[in-house]
């Protein structure tokens, strides 16, 4: 997260914030959202990212991987306590 630190932080829309926190923040054509699950039992989640290519997801615990991101919204499972990062570019600097 310090490489965004001259960047700017992004707005999230939390259908449930006692289950899942997010942070998403922007630095030119980058993006980075960190998604946590905050509770004991694995938690499904909707994620939209509008205008992305190159989307990489990283799950704590396990290694980096490209995502076909063709499809909204992607999709994902936490485990819990689970904490998942995903690094893309955006089309266009929206910032």
């Amino acid at each position: 997260m310090a490489e965004f630190r001259r960047g700017g932080v992004l707005p999230v829309h939390l259908s449930d914030e006692l289950t899942v926190q997010a942070l998403a923040l922007q630095q030119g054509r980058r993006l980075r959202a960190l998604l946590a699950n905050v509770t004991h039992e694995t938690s499904s989640l909707a994620v939209s990212l509008p205008d992305v290519h190159e989307v990489k997801l990283r799950l704590h615990d396990s290694g980096d991987r490209r995502i076909d991101h063709s499809t909204e919204p992607l999709g994902l499972r936490l485990p819990p306590f689970g904490i998942a990062r995903i690094d893309a570019l955006l089309a266009e600097e929206t910032m």
